[in-house]
């Protein structure tokens, strides 16, 4: 309070200045009632009872996405077109690439904001992440050899592949295809 004075103190003296009015701006911010007392203003009671935390918990959201369910063969792909990745594929090949906490493949379609260039981005990368490039150009360029070479980044540190153009269906098909 005794900034709020001193500010006060200065507009009366007619002191001008560009920190003086800063000053007086800060002191009526300050006495405000939402800035002042909010513990005057709110009243409460911490508990511990069982019986009130139940409530709520049904409040908070769950920590994290549920594991995969279980699928029959005859139940995939699911009607939305969803597969889950197959067991087998983080021991049959040198690299691997997760799922995102909501199990989809981390394939993204990105645009440079300096420039219209469109490219397609292959994240969560584990393993031998040089094997996977050369895996995916080969891919690329097996499926479309009309296309000029096919370009890409590796971020190792990123963990992530960068693919210049949209390859996004045919990166992701790829990667089903593989078991992840």
């Amino acid at each position: 309070m005794a900034f709020a004075k001193s500010a006060v103190n200065i507009l009366l003296n007619g002191i001008k200045s560009k920190q003086t009015v800063q000053a007086v701006k800060s002191a009526q911010i300050l006495n405000t009632r939402f800035y002042c007392c909010p513990q005057n203003e709110y009243t409460y009671e911490v508990t511990k009872d069982p019986k009130e935390w139940a409530n709520v918990e049904v409040l908070i959201a769950d920590p994290i996405v549920p594991p995969v369910p279980k699928f029959s063969d005859g139940d995939l792909p699911t009607p939305s077109g969803w597969i889950p990745p197959k067991d087998t594929a983080f021991t049959s090949w040198p690299y691997s690439v997760s799922r995102t906490k909501n199990h989809m493949l981390p394939v993204y379609l990105k645009q440079s904001n300096v420039t219209p260039v469109k490219f397609t981005q292959v994240g969560k990368i584990s393993g031998d992440i040089w094997a996977l490039d050369e895996a995916l150009r080969a891919h690329l360029e097996e499926v479309d050899p009309d296309s000029s070479p096919i370009l890409t980044q590796v971020h190792e540190p990123g963990r992530f592949i960068r693919i210049r153009g949209v390859y996004t269906d045919t990166v992701a098909q790829f990667l089903l295809d593989k078991g992840f």
